[in-house]
C-alpha cells in the first residue's frame, strides 16, 4: 500500500469516527491509528534509502576514479623509469602523466559533482511530494471538518428553534 493509500485511509479513519458532541471532537481507535501511522513511516524510507544508495554509489565511483587515476600514475613512473635513459622521453612521459592524472582527477570532480546534484535532486523530489502529500491532507482533514462544523452548527439552530417553538406553545397553553 502506497503512502497515498495510507493517507486516504487515515483520513478515513478520521471521517468515520464517532464525534463527541459539542467539542467538535472525535473518538478514534489509537491502535488503528498508530499502526497506520506505521505503515506510511515504513513506506517512506524507500525513498530514503534510494537517496542512501546514490550518495553511497557516488563515493564507490570516486572511490575507483581515484584507484584507476593511481594505477594509471603507476604505469607511468614504470615507464618513465624504463625511458629514463633519454631524458626527452622522460619529460614527455611525466607531461602525459600529469595529464592522466589531471583528467582523472577532472573525472573524478565532475562524477562527484553529478552525484551530488542527482542526490539533491531525489531529496528535493521527494520533499516535495511528501509536502504535496502532507498539504492535500490538511485540506481534505479541513474540508471534512468545516462540513461536520456546519451541519453541527446547523443542529444546533434547528434545536433553539425547536426549543423557541415549544417554549411558545407552553406559554399558550
Amino acid at each position: 500500500m502506497n503512502v497515498i493509500k495510507l493517507l486516504e485511509y487515515l483520513e478515513e479513519i478520521v471521517d468515520t469516527s464517532s464525534k463527541v458532541p459539542i467539542t467538535g471532537k472525535i473518538l478514534v481507535n489509537k491502535k488503528e491509528i498508530i499502526k497506520t501511522l506505521d505503515d506510511i513511516m515504513s513506506q517512506l524510507p524507500d525513498e530514503l534509502k534510494k537517496a542512501q544508495w546514490v550518495l553511497n554509489e557516488k563515493d564507490k565511483i570516486i572511490s575507483d576514479a581515484l584507484k584507476e587515476a593511481e594505477k594509471i600514475r603507476q604505469k607511468n613512473v614504470e615507464q618513465i623509469m624504463k625511458d629514463i635513459q633519454s631524458h626527452d622521453i622522460s619529460k614527455e612521459a611525466k607531461k602525459q602523466a600529469d595529464k592522466i592524472i589531471s583528467d582523472a582527477q577532472k573525472a573524478s570532480r565532475e562524477i562527484q559533482i553529478g552525484s551530488r546534484e542527482y542526490a539533491s535532486e531525489v531529496l528535493a523530489d521527494l520533499d516535495r511530494e511528501v509536502k504535496e502529500s502532507s498539504q492535500i491532507m490538511l485540506s481534505n482533514v479541513k474540508n471534512e471538518m468545516d462540513k461536520f462544523l456546519q451541519g453541527y452548527q446547523k443542529r444546533v439552530c434547528d434545536v433553539g428553534i425547536a426549543i423557541k417553538e415549544n417554549t411558545k406553545e407552553l406559554k399558550k397553553i
